[in-house]
C-alpha cells in the first residue's frame, strides 16, 4: 500500500475546504440540481465527490488546504469515470488511471444515472462499509465530529455514484452487489494507491488539446529545403538506426521521434514568433532557437549535440505492446478532445499535428527517465508537454 488509510484519513479530515473553494464545488455541481438520486439531489452526491477528491489532492502535495486549482484536477476525473470506459479495471498492482478517449458526454451520463435504481443488496454493502469507516474513524480518534460526517457522506456519495457507474456500463438499471466492489475497490486505489502524476496528467492532456496556441502550430510550413536539411541530419540517421520497429497509430511518432520533435519545437517557435512559414535559410537559426524551448521544462538544449546521450535515449523506447497501446490511447484521448475544441475538419486538414506532438511527448518522457520508458514516465512528459505549451514568449 502506497498510503496507509490512517494516514489518509487523517489527511483529509484535516485539509481545509474555504469558502470560495466549496462555491465553486457547488457551482459546478449545481447543473445537475434537477435529478434526484440515491436519496439526494445528485448535485449533493457530485459536490461531496469533488470536495473530497480536492481534498486528497491538497493532502498528496502536503497542504494544509485546498486551493481553486484543485477544483478542475476533481473535475477532471469525474471526466474520467463518467466519460471513459474500462476504469474499473484498476487494481492495487496497476492503480495508475489509464487515459483513454472519450467515448461519451460526461454530462449526459450522469444525468442518466438518476434512472439507476441501488439494490438492496447495494444499499446493504454500504451501510456496512460506512459502519466500518466509522468504527476506523472513531477507534482512531480521526478528526473532530463534523470532520468525520463531512468524509463519511463524501464516501457514501462516491460509492452511489461509481457503483450507478458501473451498473449503466453495463447496460443495466439496477445495481448488484459485485457494482458497490468495483466502486469500493475503486475508490480505496484513487485514495490509497493512484500516484499524484496520474491526476494532474489527467489535466494536462485536456489543456494540452485546448491550447489556442495549437491552431497557430498547426498553420506553420516548413519549407521543401527546411525539410531536406532535416531529414539528412545527424538526427534523422540516429533515429534509423535505433528506434524500434512498432506498428500502428503511433508508428511515425516511434520512428521519427528526434525529427518530429525538432519540427514540432520549431513550429511551436515559429507561432511564438508570429509567423507561419520557416524556410530553408533559416534552418540552423531557428533549430537552435526552438531547442531553447526546452529549457523551460529542465531538459538542457545541448542535449541533441550529444551522440552519446541520444543513443541511450532511443534504447529506452519500448517495443512491447502494451506501452505502445498506452500511448496510442493517448493519441486517441488528445485528437478527440482537440476535435471537439476545433472544426469538425481540423485533424484532416493538419493530419501531421498530432504525431508530431506525441514525438515531442515521447522526447520528454524519455528525457526525464533513467530506464526503459513506462507509463508513468509518460504521464509526466504530458505535463511537461502541457507547460512548455504553456509559454508565450
Amino acid at each position: 500500500m502506497v498510503r496507509t488509510p490512517l494516514d489518509v484519513y487523517r489527511g483529509l479530515t484535516s485539509v481545509r475546504l474555504p469558502r470560495d473553494v466549496s462555491k465553486q464545488i457547488t457551482g459546478t455541481a449545481s447543473k445537475f440540481s434537477d435529478f434526484h438520486f440515491a436519496g439526494q439531489d445528485m448535485s449533493m452526491h457530485l459536490s461531496r465527490f469533488l470536495a473530497l477528491i480536492c481534498r486528497l489532492i491538497a493532502f498528496l502535495e502536503e497542504r494544509q488546504e485546498v486551493l481553486m486549482i484543485d477544483v478542475p484536477i476533481a473535475i477532471d476525473l469525474l471526466d474520467y469515470f463518467t466519460s471513459t470506459t474500462k476504469w474499473w479495471l484498476l487494481t492495487r498492482d496497476h492503480p495508475g488511471l489509464i487515459i483513454r478517449p472519450s467515448v461519451r458526454d460526461p454530462r449526459d451520463f450522469i444525468k442518466s444515472l438518476a434512472q439507476i435504481r441501488l439494490s438492496g443488496v447495494t444499499l446493504g454493502r454500504i451501510n456496512t462499509a460506512t459502519e466500518r469507516l466509522d468504527s476506523f474513524l472513531d477507534e482512531h480518534d480521526i478528526g473532530s465530529t463534523d470532520d468525520r460526517t463531512i468524509l463519511r457522506d463524501a464516501m457514501v456519495s462516491s460509492w452511489v455514484l461509481l457503483s450507478a457507474s458501473s451498473c449503466k456500463n453495463r447496460g443495466q438499471t439496477t445495481t448488484t452487489e459485485s457494482d458497490f466492489e468495483i466502486a469500493y475497490d475503486t475508490l480505496r486505489i484513487v485514495l490509497f494507491y493512484t500516484p499524484i502524476i496520474d491526476f494532474h496528467a489527467l489535466g494536462a492532456v485536456r489543456r494540452i488539446s485546448r491550447n489556442p496556441l495549437l491552431g497557430k502550430i498547426a498553420t506553420v510550413a516548413l519549407a521543401p529545403g527546411f525539410e531536406k536539411q532535416l531529414e539528412s541530419s545527424p538526427a534523422a540517421k540516429l533515429e534509423s538506426e535505433h528506434t524500434p520497429d512498432v506498428r500502428g497509430r503511433c508508428a511515425n511518432s516511434y520512428r521519427m521521434v528526434l525529427t518530429n520533435t525538432l519540427r514540432f519545437l520549431v513550429q511551436i517557435r515559429t507561432a511564438l514568433d508570429g509567423h507561419r512559414r520557416v524556410e530553408a535559410q533559416d534552418y540552423a537559426v531557428m533549430i537552435l532557437r526552438s531547442l531553447d524551448l526546452l529549457a523551460a521544462v529542465n531538459v538542457a538544449p545541448s542535449f541533441f549535440q550529444d551522440e552519446g546521450v541520444i543513443i541511450e535515449l532511443l534504447r529506452k523506447l519500448p517495443s512491447n505492446n502494451q506501452f505502445v497501446e498506452r500511448l496510442e490511447l493517448v493519441m486517441q484521448r488528445i485528437e478527440t478532445l482537440i476535435a471537439d475544441a476545433q472544426r469538425k475538419d481540423f485533424l484532416v486538414t493538419y493530419s501531421k499535428l498530432v504525431p508530431r506532438m506525441t514525438s515531442l511527448l515521447l522526447f520528454l518522457s524519455l528525457a526525464m527517465c533513467d530506464e526503459e520508458i513506462q507509463d508513468h514516465d509518460l504521464k509526466r512528459g504530458l505535463v511537461l508537454l502541457e507547460r512548455l505549451l504553456s509559454q508565450r514568449s
